[in-house]
């Protein structure tokens, strides 16, 4: 009579610790703010459809007016670069680079590939420069859809 109180508990604790288990697999998994094209393709392919419209469609189709947005960015990216000693690390690095926007022009996600005949790049540094990055800058562009822009990039950028 005492051992089923005991087969009871041990049942109950078995059933709770599996049905825990079960809520944090189906937990959706955060999408990582920037990362490399080529380790996360189905992610990339995911943002490209969800911020179906580009920079120069977010700039009323004004060329000028996007290739000032365009260059205005990557100015800020340099300067923060400076501004926080990597400058000297990426000089030589080429990437190409999309940025993936919100309908304010905050970015969202940055995803990239360090190009052929690049300078060597510590991706993970690399990451965590542009991670501090868009969480500082803004676009400043305002529509009413989500909007992305894809650039290749090589350090330095000349004004």
């Amino acid at each position: 009579m005492k051992l089923l109180p005991i087969v009871f508990v041990l049942s109950f604790l078995c059933l709770s610790n599996t049905y825990v288990s079960d809520i944090e697999k189906t937990k959706p998994s955060k999408k990582p703010r920037v990362f490399l094209i080529d380790e996360n393709e189905i992610l990339y392919e995911e943002l490209t459809t969800e911020y179906n419209t580009f920079l120069l469609t977010a700039c009323d189709n004004d060329m000028n007016k996007a290739i000032n947005v365009c260059n205005k960015t990557l100015e800020q990216m340099q300067n923060y670069a400076i501004r926080w000693n990597y400058n000297e690390k990426i000089v030589g690095v080429k990437i190409w680079i999309r940025l993936f926007c919100n309908k304010k022009g905050r970015i969202q996600h940055i995803a990239y590939a360090v190009k052929p005949g690049s300078r060597n790049v510590d991706t993970e540094i690399f990451s965590k420069f542009l991670e501090r990055f868009l969480r500082v800058y803004r676009l400043n562009v305002r529509t009413n859809k989500k909007f992305s822009h894809y650039h290749s990039i090589s350090f330095p950028i000349k004004p």
